[in-house]
């Protein structure tokens, strides 16, 4: 009888720790769905749309003019590039030396309406990608589009240089395009993370002043891949840190869309129109007057056009976040999980043993500045956190 009741202690036991094991993954799970909304709050601050150099490009494809072709697409695309002062990008998936059947029309229209044209006589879809006209397979542009907007957004959190630093790059020759990605590698002096880009040869050209992001968006998506930041929410002080912004190189996003919050909202005709245009676009209208919008670049682009502004947040807000979890965790978990998203060192004290780490704590703050944070985490575990920007020191109180 004694074993038989020992047997049940132990078994006893056993569940207790392993319901005690369930509930602390499920609360670790419940932490991990909350902290992500700490990299979101700052999305698309600086818009690759509102740069000097894509505003510019916009403005142009409003100009009225007319054209008709019909010779090859390469030679139509000079012409039309020294004439209007557009750079044109060529998909190397675009056949540069097929026919343009362009009829006169009567109809007045825009740079940016024959420019489409163009495109779609060689089966293909065309769109700014900042300040360049792109033409690219027609399941490709609207995912070469949002890869440079979010490169562009990553980076210019990451290091407040790429904010609005352009350049050109030039290239003598025939290069190929592994040579073509050292050379912006070596111009921005930035790492590259990734496989070798396949053999292909370029003739002699040049990329206008244009950013970072459009460059490598533009030589990667020919391969179907794109650039990207894994982790891009440490802002860093580019004046003290010397060290080259590593970029990763990965297949590129099937994802098209990508939204925005807008001052105000479109009228009524002019939300009937952008329907019809862009029928995946979503509209969401919010109080006081402003409206998120998500869809393809060119819909951003077009909503730029009728003179809608994206809506910024505050400089008091911008470095505001969320940070929510209902259950009991330990501190030493919910710490751990912070210096991942802000990319600091855990230091503990010698004082503080394994009970000081154990310690369960709950919160639900929203708009809370990092140091908000910290001093909230240690009201609520009885423990002094000290930040030092690199690091945090924990002690007891």
């Amino acid at each position: 009888m004694t074993r038989v009741n020992s047997t049940r202690g132990a078994t006893g036991a056993w569940i207790r720790k392993l319901r005690c094991l369930a509930f602390l993954v499920s609360n670790l799970l419940c932490l991990q769905l909350a902290l992500p909304c700490l990299a979101q709050q700052n999305r698309n601050q600086f818009n690759q749309l509102l740069l000097p150099t894509s505003r510019a490009a916009q403005s142009t494809l409003q100009r009225s003019c007319q054209f008709w072709s019909a010779q090859q697409l390469r030679p139509t695309v000079v012409e039309i590039e020294n004439q209007f002062q557009i750079p044109i990008w060529l998909d190397r998936r675009i056949d540069s030396g097929q026919a343009v059947a362009l009829s006169r029309s009567a109809d007045a229209s825009t740079l940016g309406t024959e420019l489409e044209k163009v495109a779609i006589s060689c089966g293909a879809a065309g769109g700014l990608v900042e300040n360049i006209y792109t033409i690219a397979p027609a399941n490709r542009l609207a995912r070469i589009q949002r890869a440079a907007v979010v490169l562009h957004g990553q980076l210019t959190k990451a290091d407040k240089r790429f904010i609005t630093d352009s350049r050109s790059i030039t290239w003598e020759d025939i290069t190929t395009s592994n040579e073509l990605l050292e050379l912006i590698r070596k111009t921005w002096d930035i790492e590259l993370v990734g496989a070798e880009l396949p053999h292909d040869l370029l003739h002699q050209g040049q990329l206008p002043r244009c950013s970072l992001a459009t460059q490598l968006t533009l030589l990667l998506s020919g391969f179907d891949l794109q650039a990207t930041m894994e982790n891009s929410n440490a802002r860093r002080d580019s004046n003290s840190d010397k060290s080259p912004i590593k970029v990763t190189i990965q297949s590129l996003s099937a994802a098209t869309a990508w939204d925005d919050t807008y001052a105000r909202t479109p009228s009524a005709s002019q939300l009937e129109e952008l329907t019809k245009k862009f029928p995946s676009c979503s509209f969401k209208t919010f109080a006081k007057n402003s409206c998120q919008v998500e869809g393809q670049t060119n819909a951003h682009i077009e909503l730029l056009s009728l003179g809608l502004q994206p809506k910024r947040p505050s400089r008091a807000a911008e470095n505001r976040f969320r940070f929510s979890f209902k259950t009991p965790i330990p501190v030493e978990e919910v710490v751990k999980k912070l210096a991942i998203d802000f990319q600091f060192e855990v230091v503990w004290s010698e004082e503080c043993t394994s009970l000081h780490r154990a310690r369960p704590i709950q919160l639900d703050l929203d708009q809370a500045t990092r140091q908000e944070l910290l001093e909230a985490i240690g009201k609520a575990a009885a423990l002094q956190l000290v930040d030092q920007k690199t690091r945090v020191l924990i002690s007891p109180k």
